[in-house]
Parts: C-alpha cells; sequence; structure tokens
C-alpha cells in the first residue's frame, strides 16, 4: 500500500487543470478500490468522496472523458459533430426542423455529454448510461442515449417551436419514460 494522500489539492480542480498535475495515482488515493469490480459500479450511490472522485479519474484517463475538458474541448466538439450526423442519418426531418429553428446541438447535448446525462435525468436513466459506459465506453452509448432521446420525442419535438424547444429539451425530454402507472418493472 502507498503513502497516505490528500485529497486537499483535488478538491479545487478547475476543468482546464490536467488530472494528473494535481493528484499521484488512483492507486495512491484509493488503494482498495478495484473498478473492474461490478460491486463497485452497483455501489456507486454509496461512494464516500475519496472513492466519487476516484471513479471520476477511472472515467477522465480509461474512458477518455478528459478530452472533452481540455482545451477548446475537441472532444466535446466531436461528440456534437457525430451527435449532428447521426441525427441527421437517424432523424432527418427533426435534424431540418432543428436547423430551421435555430436550435444547435451545443445548445443541449453539450450538457448531455459533458455531465454524462447526470444534471437532469432521473437516476434510473443515469445508471443506465453508466452501465453502457462502464462496459463499452464512452463515445457509443452517449451518442447512442442521446439519439434515442429524439427518437422517442420526435413527434413532440417537430410540433415545437424556437421558444419552447430549448426548454423542452433541456427539461422534459426524459418524460416520455415516465410511467404514469408504475409497476415493480416500470423504469421510471
Amino acid at each position: 500500500m502507498q503513502g497516505v494522500c490528500t485529497l486537499r489539492p483535488c478538491s479545487r480542480l478547475h476543468t482546464r487543470h490536467d488530472v494528473h498535475r494535481h493528484c499521484l495515482t488512483v492507486e495512491c488515493l484509493c488503494p482498495h478500490i478495484d473498478f473492474d469490480a461490478e460491486e463497485e459500479v452497483a455501489n456507486c450511490l454509496q461512494m464516500s468522496e475519496e472513492e466519487a472522485f476516484c471513479v471520476f479519474v477511472k472515467l477522465i484517463n480509461k474512458y477518455k472523458l478528459r478530452t472533452m475538458f481540455q482545451e477548446k474541448m475537441r472532444g466535446l466538439e466531436l461528440r456534437l459533430y457525430q451527435y449532428d450526423r447521426f441525427l441527421e442519418d437517424y432523424e432527418p426531418r427533426l435534424a431540418i426542423h432543428l436547423k430551421r429553428q435555430h436550435i444547435e446541438s451545443s445548445l443541449y447535448a453539450a450538457q448531455w455529454f459533458l455531465t454524462l446525462f447526470t444534471y437532469k435525468f432521473p437516476l434510473q436513466l443515469v445508471l443506465r448510461v453508466f452501465d453502457l459506459l462502464f462496459s463499452e465506453g464512452l463515445e457509443g452509448p452517449i451518442l447512442k442515449f442521446g439519439i434515442c432521446l429524439m427518437k422517442q420525442n420526435v413527434e413532440k419535438l417537430l410540433t415545437l417551436e424556437f421558444d419552447t424547444l430549448g426548454p423542452f429539451l433541456k427539461e422534459k425530454l426524459f418524460d416520455v419514460y415516465i410511467d404514469t402507472t408504475p409497476s415493480p418493472h416500470s423504469l421510471l
């Protein structure tokens, strides 16, 4: 086991800083965590601050989340470009409608990708995204999930104008998954 480390310098991270400049290694901070164990993923909600930070570091390094926060956010630009192309391929009517309404994916999808859908989405959906992320990597799941959200809402989105599109995309997009008569097997 390596020496005792502190999280004090790490708690003041800014997105433009490199995690490696502020922390020694994941093993130093959390030597007891096995990131490949399913139990750790299942216990995500009961993590200490230190353990949660270690998962963050693992996401930054192993899953290349870091590129989305580096200078000029090139990784985010790439994901938004890929997302736009997928939307044009899978939902061309919606892509055209959004362009006509001057709604760019950076207005709504950037927040999805930067937070991995954790900012407003129900916990059950977020956990499903994380399951996919840990099993498939970063690129596929966040793009697929974004496109699925849009496909589930395409008819509603096509009826909205500029003033209501933005708020709907940021706040109400997941409502289609809410079961009004929940059962033990309901997603939400």
